[in-house]
């Protein structure tokens, strides 16, 4: 049964939740909320230009296609620069500092209650 079919089945009324009807289905709820998305006109043009290129050099890695995107004036990212970009909305780029030690000889040493 395909993954439609399953989707058409649980949005039929029914008094099961949709939690059981997937489970029975075993089909994973995200599955059931998914909405599949068209890329965009620009994407594809890139996807079709990193396959020409596959095509022709087969032994080119991501930085090599990159590279070749960028010579025909197509305006793409590397992942190094993704990665920074992540980082840095993140505020993840450098450590914090760090606030949490405390000196051992300004703190007490209190005997534990054990509360039975």
């Amino acid at each position: 049964m395909s993954v439609d079919q399953k989707r058409a089945l649980i949005s039929q009324p029914s008094k099961l939740s949709i939690k059981c009807r997937c489970a029975l289905l075993e089909l994973h709820r995200s599955m059931h909320y998914y909405s599949p998305q068209e890329p965009k006109d620009n994407e594809t043009d890139v996807m079709n230009l990193i396959a020409d290129i596959y095509a022709q050099r087969p032994q080119y890695g991501y930085r090599k296609v990159t590279v070749v995107l960028k010579g025909k004036g197509e305006r793409v990212q590397d992942k190094f620069q993704e990665g920074e970009e992540a980082n840095e909305a993140d505020g993840a780029t450098l450590p914090s500092p760090q606030t949490t030690h405390v000196d051992p000889k300004q703190t007490k040493n209190l005997p534990f209650i054990l509360i039975c």
